[in-house]
């Protein structure tokens, strides 16, 4: 099922890696807040509250910070 998420992190940052290499737009729910934009593939990937959307055949990778009530 995608898509698949995951996160890298050092002691002082942490990145978010979103893939969805299928046709059709897809979401999760997500505790961490995208600051700011490393590397993006095909179409933007868009937050709202604790959930990502993101198009299809698309991918990126997002310095985040963890927020239980991401705004």
């Amino acid at each position: 099922k995608y898509p698949l998420a995951y996160l890298r992190y050092t002691e002082t940052e942490k990145i978010l890696v979103v893939i969805n290499p299928c046709k059709q737009n897809v979401s999760f729910t997500c505790d961490y807040k995208i600051q700011e934009t490393i590397y993006q593939f095909g179409n933007e990937i868009h937050q709202g509250g604790n959930m990502i959307s993101i198009d299809g055949q698309s991918a990126g990778f997002f310095k985040v910070e963890y927020s239980k009530k991401v705004k």
